[in-house]
């Protein structure tokens, strides 16, 4: 037996059905040094992976993030993903024991692809889960092939995503999507007189564009660049109104390089020309 590897569990699937999910390992490691570290681009399988920390920490990357893993937390991703990294991290004192489930099928990537994009790549859940107790209890068929039928397998790894689905309250994702958002929108309000684009945002809240846009969307119904168009519009008809500004000079305000792409934004925003509102129009309630 390998030093850092305390129990391993290989699956046999007989009479496979290609558009079902299919479990290949389960498995539990003990990783104590930063030679431990996995990279998706470097990886050519096509496997899914459900990874969980029983003791220490380790660290889990993608595009969304970067993310500490102490006990009680798991991630879910493919393991070739480009953006993927998980490893163990450096100067941590404590070794990382984690125990994971790898599973394959173009129908369970869809899924983790899915379950991803609404709730994020972590999850946490207590030792006590049931579905993390089952995957533990595999250890009595250590260094066995575990015949499984297509149908049990892919219950198998259903019951694993449902479970991680569940452990996400619809008030947790609510939450953690509000907060990101209400971040992008803080930072929108304070940064309306400069350049400002929705991947400046993303950088300073440390995830992906498209993440920030997804969510973004979701929970304002508009996206991030047509939010921060909006706001700066609204800004400059109030401008427009309530000051002697010139043209010129409410563009500079805006952060706009040439004040005829300002004057393009608005009338494309507000349905007129800066000139024209500033002698006819009325300031919008949003």
């Amino acid at each position: 037996m390998i030093d850092w590897l305390n129990w391993h569990v290989r699956f046999q699937t007989f009479k496979p059905i290609p558009a079902l999910p299919q479990p290949v390992v389960v498995a539990c490691e003990s990783r104590r040094d930063t030679s431990y570290h996995l990279v998706g681009r470097l990886r050519t399988d096509a496997h899914l992976v459900f990874q969980y920390s029983l003791s220490g920490t380790g660290v889990y990357e993608d595009s969304t993030g970067r993310y500490e893993m102490p006990a009680g937390s798991g991630f879910l991703c493919p393991t070739a993903d480009r953006d993927v990294e998980y490893y163990y991290p450096q100067g941590a004192a404590h070794t990382w024991k984690f125990m994971y489930f790898s599973f394959i099928g173009e129908t369970a990537m869809q899924m983790v692809r899915q379950v991803t994009r609404q709730y994020g790549p972590v999850f946490r859940i207590p030792e006590s889960n049931e579905m993390i107790n089952r995957l533990l209890s595999f250890e009595a068929m250590d260094e066995v092939i575990q015949p499984i039928s297509a149908g049990a397998g892919a219950k198998l790894v259903m019951d694993v995503i449902a479970a991680l689905i569940e452990s996400v309250g619809p008030r947790d994702a609510a939450d953690s999507a509000g907060v990101l958002v209400r971040r992008a929108l803080k930072l929108i309000e304070d940064n309306l007189t400069i350049p400002l684009s929705v991947g400046d945002i993303a950088d300073e809240l440390r995830i992906s564009r498209e993440h920030l846009t997804r969510v973004f969307s979701e929970q304002t119904g508009r996206s991030p660049y047509s939010y921060i168009l909006r706001r700066k519009m609204l800004l400059a008809c109030r401008l427009l109104k309530q000051t002697t500004l010139t043209m010129c000079e409410i563009s500079d305000r805006l952060g706009y390089e040439e004040s005829s792409r300002f004057t393009r934004s608005f009338k494309t925003s507000i349905g007129m020309t800066p000139s024209r509102f500033r002698k006819d129009g009325q300031i919008p309630f949003a």
